[in-house]
């Protein structure tokens, strides 16, 4: 168990006084979109500062990368291959913008192979000229990635400011920038424990209607100051007209209880522009800036599976009862994104809304970044109806104008693996994966609670064999962390959610933990354990980080290890980390500046402090050098609030102390006459 030393009271202290610096994060009061906005800018600052320690550390291990969210291992060695003996002229060429039909063909039998897709739809890459009116045809596109896909998606959805993106809570925060940057809004609908994290059917339905019917409520109010503006526009003898005209859209939005009234909306504004009574130039600034905008509404629902970072999988029953409640929405679109799809931690399977009974109302987004380790290659492919592909070709050709060489071939290749031998690679990755899950789980609650006997003697075994780390310290490991706790068991995925909560508001020094920010600053600044805080995951009620399991076994012990050795830091109340001692000197000096003994940005790994020694003697005399370098640092520092201007100065009294046996022996006396302070020995 780590202890208060001089070289960790240190550390913490600097990392007290940095986070002071920090921009002010009111978590509390801020909504939920500026709290997102807040924490985004805060993790992306560079972390660190240089104030990790060698004294919070245990093996030879540096960095710890514990939020990465690309795959543990390399490509298959045939999709590595073909990737590498890309020709050398096809580097040259464009490849252009069309899907080729040799990667559709492959897609079809992936698609139908691995039950995203019924076995009687077909998938085209004419999608911009096909007059199809087969409802079983799905189209495909390629983007940069599937972030990037949703991301195109999402702009094409959103029809005018108001419109409404329902996502889940938790889900990766990081997209709903793509929602807002076009005008739109999105709401959170709340993954329940008592749910296992699923959406529920019913209660995802009613959720949807009560926003549209607020969104239509709100718009009808509006109607009636629109209905007055508008007459002022046009002539006495359409204003009777124009008067029905909005009786009409009340009546289709009141009792079809329906935001479909996009046509009678038309009919308005066509109505007002034809019958303006000014000049006619003021039709077209009419239609411009002062339409009469649709009414708002529900226009996605975003699906993540296996849900990220929450490790829910939702199989293919699940998705046809969610189906079967929401097909019926009218404009609501399913973005059904199956990233993680093929990284599963149990012997479920992860179903597809295009093989439900909302296919024509859903685009699937397939990746093999996270389950093939091509996160590098950024391939993404979308499938839906031609509706919504054809929009989203257009846009993203305004994007990237082309897809990647190395994009095709990656796709290419991996799809044209046997479905035994992509089984086979995928089954023997899920399987370190599970294991590794274990040993989380075992390292968090100690491993007595694995009760599976034959797993427990794997993780001490792989735990005994580790490297690099003493016996005491994988007896420790094993203890289990005391207060810490999961989330959940993910079936999916390769993440866990470590919880907080029974930390929340407890003293780091003198800077309290309440936010997983916090925590993740602490975990960051001090030990090199990178974490993805969970306000990333837009859900701010439990303080708790995302932990990747695509570290090694040595990787997650020695992080686990670190996250203890804070943990046990922490108190109740604020502990001041470095108390300075009143120097103690025959000099007289007057207001002094009181300052930190310790730069805020102390270099990493920096030396421990060097024992004390037995002899009573020499810890008096240390001592009191000890006081009379703070005393001096103090006086030297008294104008001067950074390091690099104490380190110029400390190296402009050293130039000055080696050229002093030049000088004249008088004028030595004299200057020894002037000085305020004695010769030291700094350490």
């Amino acid at each position: 168990m780590l202890k208060f030393t001089n070289t960790i009271r240190k550390k913490i202290h600097a990392f007290n006084q940095y986070c002071l610096k920090l921009p002010s994060i009111e978590i509390e009061q801020a909504s939920k979109k500026q709290k997102l906005k807040l924490v985004k800018d805060n993790w992306m600052l560079v972390s660190g500062e240089g104030l990790s320690s060698s004294a919070l550390k245990y093996s030879v291990l540096d960095v710890i990368k514990a939020d990465v969210g690309s795959s543990g291992f390399l490509a298959p060695k045939k999709v590595i291959k073909k990737l590498q003996s890309i020709d050398e002229g096809d580097l040259v060429e464009y490849s252009g913008n069309h899907v080729p039909d040799t990667l559709t063909k492959r897609l079809q039998r992936y698609c139908q192979e691995e039950d995203i897709i019924a076995k009687n739809s077909k998938i085209s890459s004419d999608v911009l000229t096909d007059n199809s009116a087969d409802t079983h045809m799905k189209y495909s596109i390629i983007g940069n990635g599937t972030h990037n896909l949703i991301t195109v998606l999402f702009s094409t959805l959103i029809k005018q400011p108001g419109d409404v993106i329902v996502v889940t809570d938790p889900t990766y925060g990081l997209l709903l920038n793509g929602i807002t940057n076009v005008g739109g809004n999105y709401k959170a609908f709340p993954l329940e424990k008592e749910d296992e994290f699923k959406p529920s059917p019913q209660k995802l339905k009613t959720f949807i209607t009560e926003i549209n019917d607020k969104l239509r409520t709100k718009f009808i109010v509006d109607l009636e100051i629109n209905a007055q503006l508008l007459q002022t526009f046009i002539s006495a003898q359409a204003k009777n007209e124009l008067a029905n005209l909005f009786t009409s859209l009340k009546r289709t939005l009141i009792e079809e209880n329906t935001q479909a009234s996009d046509e009678v909306v038309s009919q308005i504004n066509k109505f007002v522009a034809a019958n303006i009574t000014s000049q006619k130039q003021f039709s077209k600034l009419f239609l411009e800036q002062y339409s009469l905008k649709n009414c708002p509404r529900v226009r996605g629902f975003l699906s993540i599976n296996p849900q990220t970072p929450a490790g829910s999988v939702l199989e293919q029953n699940e998705i046809n009862k969610i189906a079967d409640a929401i097909k019926d929405i009218d404009d609501l679109t399913i973005i059904d994104d199956l990233t993680h799809k093929d990284i599963m931690l149990s012997n479920k399977k992860a179903g597809s809304f295009s093989a439900s009974s909302a296919s024509n109302k859903t685009v699937s987004l397939l990746s093999f970044s996270k389950s093939f380790g091509l996160a590098g290659v950024r391939a993404g492919v979308g499938i839906g109806p031609q509706s919504l592909i054809k929009p989203m070709t257009e846009r993203i050709f305004d994007q990237q104008s082309m897809i990647s060489t190395y994009a095709i071939t990656a796709l290419e290749s991996v799809m044209d693996l046997k479905k035994s031998k992509r089984d086979k690679y995928l089954s023997e990755n899920n399987e370190i994966y599970i294991f590794r899950r274990n040993l989380v789980d075992a390292i968090v609650h100690g491993i007595k609670s694995i009760k599976d006997k034959t797993l427990r003697k794997k993780i001490r075994t792989k735990v005994n064999t580790l490297e690099n780390f003493k016996k005491s310290l994988k007896d420790f490991l094993l203890e289990g962390i005391k207060g810490l706790s999961l989330v959940n068991n993910p079936d999916g995925g390769f993440f866990v959610q470590l919880d907080f909560s029974q930390f929340k508001g407890k003293y780091l020094g003198t800077t309290q933990l309440n936010q997983s920010l916090h925590f993740h600053q602490a975990f960051d600044y001090l030990t090199d354990v990178h974490t993805i805080p969970n306000e990333l995951n837009f859900h701010f009620n439990t303080p708790s980080l995302r932990f990747a399991l695509t570290m090694t076994e040595a990787e997650i012990c020695e992080a686990l290890l670190r996250i203890k050795g804070i943990l046990n830091l922490l108190s109740d109340h604020p502990k001041e980390m470095l108390k300075e001692k009143p120097a103690q000197t025959k000099t007289k000096i007057q207001s002094i500046t009181k300052v930190p003994t310790i730069a805020t940005n102390t270099k990493a790994h920096d030396a421990e402090s060097k024992p004390k020694s037995k002899d009573k003697k020499e810890s008096a005399s240390m001592r009191t050098r000890s006081e009379s370098q703070a005393f001096l640092i103090n006086f030297n520092r008294k104008k001067n609030e950074t390091t690099i201007q104490t380190k110029a100065k400390t190296k402009a009294l050293s130039v000055e102390k080696h050229k002093k046996e030049e000088l004249p022996i008088a004028q030595r006396k004299e200057k020894r006459k002037k000085a305020t302070y004695s010769v030291f020995r700094t350490r």
